[in-house]
């Protein structure tokens, strides 16, 4: 094993905040070691913003077609290729991903290490077979999707972000389990009207399981949902989480 290096400063994970930080650091000077384990940058590139937004970008020249009447202009109904919308997406990303890149880092001076990192101790992280030990450590490791233990999802086709898009087939339905950004997204590309779909169905079933009530203050998570969730109950006032708060979306 080589000697350890000594920047000022050590990234781990190479996702949209790790690059961010690696960028800066080193434009101002410090010597800058970033580790990643996977893919150059992150979910933001590959698993999430980037391919969402192609997504949503093709879900809105067919919404465009089928709405175009309302306005004089009428067009055939849209066909939908899916694996080519699959291709287009890829395409995007590939363009996008030089601005990630290993090479364009190294250009900038930072040093790319595409290893696991672990900690040995406070001062200490190894990667492959190189130590480093710098100033400071700057952990940017992001997130995994988590398949929830729901009985019989096991034997269920089932996306994350990780896989949706690259699926090269139209669903015959879609659930989305998560409220997150590319959840939301997610139900956009598939839905033309996404707030209807949200409104006559997913929350009506909502307040019958308890878990929001309205208020003339908006939609408020109820205290059986944070019961359900595992989170205490806020003390504040409750209508700061509220899920649409009145007259804001």
């Amino acid at each position: 094993m080589s000697d350890a290096l000594t920047p000022d400063l050590c990234v781990i994970g190479a996702g949209s905040g790790g690059l961010a930080v690696a960028a800066g650091a080193v434009q101002m000077g410090a010597s800058v070691v970033l580790l990643e384990r996977g893919e150059m940058g992150g979910d933001c590139l590959n698993y999430g913003c980037v391919p969402s937004k192609s997504l949503l970008a093709a879900a809105k020249l067919a919404d465009m077609g089928r709405h175009g009447g309302a306005l004089g202009v009428f067009y055939e109904p849209p066909r939908i290729d899916f694996a080519a919308v699959a291709d287009s997406v890829e395409r995007v990303i590939a363009a996008i991903a030089p601005n990630d890149s290993q090479e364009r880092f190294e250009r900038l001076g930072v040093r790319v290490i595409r290893a696991e990192a672990r900690f040995l101790d406070r001062r200490t992280a190894q990667a492959s077979d190189t130590l480093i030990r710098p100033r400071r450590f700057v952990i940017a490791t992001g997130s995994h999707p988590v398949v929830p233990p729901i009985p019989g999802l096991d034997t269920a086709r089932y996306f994350t972000n990780e896989t949706i898009f690259t699926n090269r087939e139209r669903p015959g339905h879609l659930i989305v389990i998560g409220g997150g950004p590319v959840g939301i997204e997610t139900i956009a590309a598939a839905l033309s009207e996404p707030r209807d779909a949200i409104e006559e169905i997913i929350e009506p079933f909502l307040i019958q399981k308890g878990f929001i009530q309205r208020t003339p203050r908006g939609r408020l998570l109820t205290p059986h949902a944070f019961r359900h969730l595992g989170l205490a109950e806020p003390a504040r006032d409750p209508a700061q989480f509220g899920l649409f708060g009145q007259g804001e979306e």
